[in-house]
């Protein structure tokens, strides 16, 4: 998920905003998990790639852009290896 809408409260715990149509969330409710990554300035085209695009409609969006991933080790979600 690239995320416009979250943040960080006072006491370090993570807030986001989901849509429900979103894949995110569905995957999210699906695997119960999910870890957090923090993009660079050279990422800000593939960012913006995965942003835009719906996961819904392009299955591939995360390879498309040039990212890989492998398994977290203590949560059943992935991490990004960039």
């Amino acid at each position: 998920m690239n995320t416009a809408w979250g943040g960080l409260d006072n006491d370090g715990q993570i807030n986001l905003c989901l849509s429900a149509d979103h894949k995110t969330l569905k995957n999210l409710l699906k695997s119960k998990a999910f870890t957090v990554s923090m993009a660079t300035e050279d990422q800000i085209v593939a960012c913006d790639y995965v942003g835009l695009v719906s996961g819904n409609k392009e299955p591939d969006k995360f390879a498309k852009a040039g990212f890989h991933s492998t398994k977290s080790e203590f949560v059943n979600a992935p991490l990004i290896d960039e």
